[in-house]
């Protein structure tokens, strides 16, 4: 062997180059997606177990709110005076209006 040829035989390969940001971001998907996929299966397990309603649950709401729907609810909370609520129900459409603590419904709305 030539002398030349007995260096490049010895020498070690070079080692791939790694970016270390790049390794970070993964581990961080990665934890990210754990924690995220825990807590969906807990809220999913609530949800089973009769929870759903958390503030319900454990008494935070008053007889009051309880009582109303979602969309009143909402619409009270957020104090939107004159929002329309519109619940579908299948290819049922109902527009509720809310005025004055009245609930008036009006069936199969086409508009």
């Amino acid at each position: 062997m030539s002398g030349k040829w007995k260096h490049v035989l010895k020498t070690p390969p070079p080692s791939l180059y790694v970016d270390k940001k790049t390794v970070w971001r993964d581990r961080l998907k990665y934890l990210y997606n754990i924690f995220a996929l825990g807590a969906f299966t807990c809220v999913i397990y609530n949800c089973l177990n009769g929870k759903a309603d958390w503030a319900d649950y454990y008494g935070l709401k008053s007889e009051e709110e309880a009582s109303l729907s979602s969309g009143q609810y909402w619409k009270r909370s957020l104090q939107s005076g004159n929002a329309l609520i519109y619940r579908i129900s299948g290819f049922n459409i109902k527009k509720i209006e809310d005025a004055d603590d009245e609930v008036k419904e009006n069936k199969n709305v086409e508009s």
